[in-house]
């Protein structure tokens, strides 16, 4: 009974002295449309000092997600995979091939990194099948390298 006059005392002279316990008037507070100074997601371009090379980097690297699909391909493994010798022991030819920092020996008909067969190995170049797609790759130091 104490505490219930105690609580109605204290809300009556909240409210009569303009003191508030619950501050209210910051639960309806005016709110604000949203609003942004700047985008950073897309920034003004001619703010910057050289926006002529970053619209020629933008539209390279649209032209390459838009590129054939056989030809990214071709790129991504001519610049991965080098033809780094050959080993020949009983007529047979063993190739020496690196592929983004690894090391194989491969024979005809073997297939390393998951997707890569070898179709044929010749003593200047390798015949390889990509995604059903022929990709020759020349031995590293030869003069057509």
């Amino acid at each position: 009974m104490f505490v219930r006059i105690l609580f109605i005392m204290v809300m009556v002279c909240g409210v009569f002295g303009n003191a508030e316990i619950i501050k209210f008037s910051k639960l309806s507070k005016e709110k604000k449309e949203f609003s942004f100074k700047r985008d950073i997601f897309f920034p003004k371009i001619s703010s910057s000092p050289n926006h002529d090379v970053i619209i020629k980097e933008a539209r390279k690297l649209l032209d390459e997600k838009n590129s054939d699909p056989r030809e990214r391909v071709n790129k991504e493994v001519r610049q991965a995979v080098f033809f780094e010798g050959y080993v020949e022991k009983k007529n047979r030819i063993i190739a020496l091939v690196s592929a983004n920092g690894e090391f194989f020996t491969v024979g005809e008909g073997d297939v390393f990194m998951d997707r890569i067969k070898v179709i044929k190995i010749e003593r200047d170049k390798l015949i390889l099948d990509v995604e059903s797609q022929q990709i020759e790759i020349q031995l590293k130091g030869d003069d057509n390298d």
